[in-house]
């Protein structure tokens, strides 16, 4: 696991492989299975982490329900609101308030 991050940021970062994943496979008609989060950790010294991910059924279709979901608030011009809390590396943290 990627040390120093949350589950939930977990959790996104793997939806954007599924859905790296997914454009690679229409674009090359080829299946791709797995993807790699990867970042840098620094603290005393510099360190690459990273994560491999499987990119199965479930997993693709999270991806598409989030997708669709957006596309719908896009559609019908609804505004889903602010956040309950904001993550502590939010850039817009000062902006939004939360």
């Amino acid at each position: 696991m990627l040390a120093g991050h949350g589950d939930r940021w977990i959790a996104r970062k793997e939806l954007a492989i599924a859905g790296y994943a997914l454009a690679v496979e229409a674009w090359t008609g080829n299946p791709v299975d797995y993807g790699v989060v990867a970042g840098l950790r620094v603290n005393d010294e510099l360190k690459i982490v990273w994560r491999l991910v499987r990119v199965d059924d479930h997993l693709r279709t999270r991806f598409l329900e989030r997708r669709d979901a957006v596309a719908r608030i896009i559609e019908y011009r609804s505004y889903p609101g602010l956040p309950e809390a904001c993550p502590a590396g939010c850039a817009f943290r000062e902006v939004c308030g939360v």
